[in-house]
């Protein structure tokens, strides 16, 4: 019987995550510190660019030896450490500010789960 996974950017929809960790199912990635990773946290443009991650399918969140973890499969390996280093601020100025959000925007809304 076939797994349902979430898509991680699914998962940012229903939540926010604070000093986060991506991980890749199979293969050891160079991780980074993610200090804030929700819904609001790529603009419009971050989310084209960044959109196979964003399809990446979550495995499992869990604390391991890094903190909390979001483990991913279905992405390369390299996109995904790629992507980590955004949001923690290795990349690019022009690329941040293309693909982050800096939170000042008047439309930020916390991600809410209906239960």
């Amino acid at each position: 019987m076939p797994e349902n996974k979430i898509s991680l950017g699914e998962l940012l929809k229903y939540m926010s995550f604070e000093d986060v960790h991506l991980t890749h199912k199979y293969e050891e990635i160079e991780l980074s510190t993610i200090v804030e990773l929700d819904d609001n946290t790529l603009t419009q443009s971050g989310k084209e660019h960044w959109e196979g991650v964003m399809n990446a399918k979550v495995n499992r969140i869990f604390v391991g030896g890094y903190g909390l973890q979001i483990e991913c499969e279905d992405v390369e390996p390299e996109r995904l450490a790629e992507f980590s280093h955004v949001p923690a601020g290795y990349c690019d100025a022009d690329l941040y500010d293309t693909w982050i959000n800096d939170g000042n925007d008047e439309s930020h809304e916390e991600p809410t789960m209906n239960i």
